[in-house]
């Protein structure tokens, strides 16, 4: 199998004023340089391999996505705009905290699956974030799933747990009762 053909990431930057005159490889990414390149470019581009050293040996999506554009001084930057309004980094990172301790008072460990039946919008982006940064797995499921969809997705993911709009409870309730592997359910909302 080839490698992905990416080459120098100046030829695919159209934000390179932002960037301070560093090339770019997505032109919304704010990622860290290396040697000129994006490090996003240089993970797919062969002749790279010196950089597998100066990476980190856990990477946390969360912290790297959130929690450092916090640490960065970024924390109230618009990090996500909803129908009801934009939230700073430092709103969503307070958000997906309150998830990750919710998760772990639920016994979730790291590894572990969670399902996340939210719709679109704060709590959705927040409980992602929440269960990333304990280390569990997000399992993305659609609220709007009949029962019989819902029970499948419980006994192929083995989800330790599952966190669902309060206004579709009853069918992930009901999916529950009838899967073999039911999670325990966190719902989410009035």
């Amino acid at each position: 199998m080839r490698p992905m053909g990416l080459h120098r990431a100046d030829r695919q930057d159209r934000d390179r004023a932002r960037a301070g005159g560093v090339p770019c490889f997505l032109p919304s990414h704010c990622g860290e340089r290396l040697h000129g390149y994006c490090v996003l470019t240089a993970l797919f581009t062969p002749g790279m391999s010196a950089m597998s050293n100066e990476l980190p040996v856990q990477l946390n999506i969360a912290d790297y996505f959130l929690d450092a554009r916090v640490r960065e001084g970024r924390g109230d930057r618009t990090a996500l705009v909803t129908e009801a309004g934009r939230w700073s980094y430092r709103e969503v990172q307070a958000l997906a905290n309150r998830y990750a301790n919710l998760l772990r008072a639920a016994g979730v460990a790291p590894e572990q699956r969670v399902i996340i039946a939210l719709p679109d919008g704060p709590d959705y982006v927040a409980a992602l974030f929440g269960t990333l940064k304990i280390g569990a797995v997000v399992v993305m499921v659609n609220p709007e799933l009949k029962p019989e969809t819902i029970e499948y997705f419980y006994d192929y993911s083995r989800a330790a747990v599952a966190l669902v709009a309060a206004d579709r409870a009853d069918a992930f309730r009901a999916a529950a009762g009838r899967a073999g592997h039911a999670p325990a359910l966190l719902i989410v909302g009035d």
